[in-house]
């Protein structure tokens, strides 16, 4: 797997994390790096912040699509209006930020099993809104 997150904080605490979990082959602060090592790590699962500088984890995402590297992405952001978009767009999994301790890990696995995923905080803002 492979995280990309362009505050440094954050990007340690997720690796170190999700290490405990999963086999974390790379760790990137923008989604230019992301392609990149992408390309070349070929990880089985990709953890993105949406936000980021060069390229933001959706465009990595399509870039990543359109080379014919097919590989799962979980996004991950403060904001959850656009999930259902991302979803639509190709994402595995969507995770609200807030709720990454209690839902990255299913997300992940969900996401390499070939299913999707929405977090705590984004299916309650999705139920809200119907």
């Amino acid at each position: 797997m492979i995280v990309a997150e362009d505050h440094p904080h954050v990007r340690k605490e997720i690796t170190r994390f999700l290490d405990t979990h999963f086999d974390v082959v790379g760790a990137v602060e923008d989604g230019q790096r992301l392609v990149e090592a992408a390309g070349l790590l070929q990880p089985d699962v990709i953890v993105s912040d949406i936000s980021m500088p060069e390229l933001t984890g959706p465009e990595a995402m399509r870039q990543l699509k359109n080379l014919r590297h097919d590989i799962p992405f979980v996004l991950v952001s403060l904001d959850s209006s656009c999930a259902d978009q991302w979803i639509e767009e190709g994402a595995a999994a969507f995770v609200h930020k807030s709720d990454m301790y209690l839902d990255l890990v299913a997300a992940i696995d969900a996401a390499a099993a070939g299913q999707t995923f929405l977090s705590r905080s984004a299916r309650t803002l999705e139920e809200s809104l119907f």
